[in-house]
């Protein structure tokens, strides 16, 4: 089973360096000429025009056409302006379908932040076209570069790792497999890595964790991010031609630059490993520290919940969460650095490349109120007037705030989900939304706990499990309630 990885986005031109043999296609035909090893190519946009857009907010998701016909009358019987698309790929002899009632709305072109806002979607009303300009020649639309063996490699320049992040910077990567360059939704260049699955997955595991950690550890996050793929591929990116992107909307991949032995290991002795709930891919959501207590689905994200994604402590026994935190539950919590679960860094010791997680299991961040503002301005588009002060409106199972009222001089305002709440209250991301917030003279001081949205499999709970002597059947099984592993049958 292939995947099609888009991991370079909106470039006027890309440079590649091809390696062991590569061939060009085009939607005409394949060009026998073998590309000359270590000449640096550059693929450049000739004219292009951008696709055009309708704007549709999500009004829900259903998962079976029964249950879709019985939202018939309820939702675009007689409604012009709803619809319904159909996402998901075809997998084997599964599939991940899903049916998105949308409703039309007006244009939202810079007024939500791009990752935040999952209710409302760009659906393309006419397709980007254009022409790529390589070797002094015009191809439409897009063309691709065909490995002859399975050891031809290819290198792109200023490949961008971590993306908004405060890690956000560029790295020259190799990969292996496929290279496709299309015109995007942009007008400009994307670039997309076709590759077999568990190929991809060796880079995966060894991009989103190091080769000194717990292998059980680094076995549960190869299933994880398996099924991760599984389950949510044609819907992320459904219209951008590509399955997942390769940075942390998706999942870290960064080509066979970080690929071991021990990551290839640690691929083959899981291959084909799903994890599924009733008849569906897991949807395994993981993070780097949950911070005592792991969330629920809809505090990150859409506001509907994924029974596998339940709220328990972080330890063994667990206790299952069943409401949401008081503010005073999330004081008493957040203050308890001696809090008893396995991703505390504070009692246990972990491998170098982890070092730098030691201090986010409590955290502590300063934020002046001049920021907030400013934040809120370039990356919202609100202007409040000067910040008056921020207050909690809702927190999750974990602590995590969820809905944050900004009050400022001319207007009040609120911002929602974890995700732009951490934006908002620092230049890249806060480490966590679970904090406690301190007014100071001129700001705010923020009292945190853990990194990252928190749901699903905490991967530094999970090394410690793993040190522990948990298997990575047994981290699975305390992170997604309810699971079982499959292997996932292709014929």
């Amino acid at each position: 089973m292939q995947v099609r990885i888009g991991f370079l986005h909106k470039r006027e031109s890309i440079k590649v360096i091809f390696d062991g043999g590569y061939v060009l296609s085009d939607s005409e035909c394949i060009d026998d000429t073998t590309l000359q090893d270590g000449i640096t190519y550059e693929i450049a946009v000739g004219k292009s025009n951008p696709a055009e857009y309708e704007w549709y907010e999500k009004l829900e998701t259903v998962f079976t056409i029964d249950k879709l016909e019985s939202k018939r009358d309820k939702y675009y019987l007689d409604e012009k302006s709803t619809r319904i698309l159909k996402v998901g790929k075809q997998i084997g002899k599964s599939d991940n379908f899903e049916y998105w009632i949308l409703k039309k709305t007006s244009d939202m072109e810079g007024k939500i932040y791009p990752s935040g806002d999952y209710r409302y979607k760009k659906i393309i009303k006419k397709e980007a076209e254009g022409t790529l300009i390589f070797s002094g020649t015009e191809y439409k639309n897009k063309i691709r570069f065909i490995p002859k063996n399975a050891a031809s490699k290819f290198r792109i320049e200023g490949v961008s790792v971590g993306i908004d992040f405060h890690w956000d910077h560029k790295e020259d990567l190799e990969y292996e497999g496929e290279l496709e360059l299309m015109i995007d939704s942009s007008g400009f260049l994307t670039a997309v890595n076709i590759i077999g699955l568990e190929e991809y997955l060796t880079s995966v595991n060894s991009s989103e964790m190091r080769n000194d950690n717990n292998i059980e550890m680094l076995k549960a996050q190869t299933v994880a991010a398996r099924s991760t793929v599984l389950a949510t591929m044609g819907k992320h990116h459904f219209s951008d031609g590509f399955d997942l992107c390769a940075d942390d909307h998706c999942q870290c991949y960064q080509g066979i630059n970080k690929i071991s032995e021990l990551s290839k290991r640690v691929a083959e002795a899981t291959i084909g490993e799903v994890l599924m709930f009733d008849s569906y891919f897991v949807d395994a959501r993981y993070s780097k520290i949950c911070g005592g207590i792991t969330e629920r689905y809809s505090t990150c994200w859409e506001d509907m919940e994924f029974s596998y994604l339940a709220a328990v402590t972080d330890s063994d026994p667990e206790t299952e969460i069943k409401e949401k935190m008081s503010e005073s539950e999330a004081e008493k919590f957040i203050k308890n650095e001696d809090f008893e679960c396995f991703c505390n860094t504070k009692k246990y010791s972990l491998p170098g490349s982890l070092n730098f997680c030691r201090d986010l299991f409590r955290w502590e961040f300063k934020i002046s109120s001049d920021d907030i503002q400013k934040n809120l301005k370039n990356k919202f588009g609100i202007d409040t007037g000067t910040i008056k002060d921020i207050n909690v409106l809702k927190r999750g199972y974990s602590g995590r705030i969820y809905e944050l009222e900004i009050e400022g001089e001319e207007k009040r305002t609120v911002i929602s989900k974890e995700l732009n709440i951490r934006r908002l209250l620092s230049d890249t991301h806060l480490p966590s939304s679970a904090f406690l917030i301190e007014r100071t003279q001129h700001g705010y001081i923020l009292k945190g706990a853990g990194w990252g949205h928190g749901a699903g499999l905490c991967q530094i709970g999970a090394q410690i499990m793993g040190e522990k002597g948990y298997s990575y059947k047994e981290i699975l099984k305390h992170y997604y309630k309810g699971s079982v592993i499959k292997k996932l049958r292709n014929d």
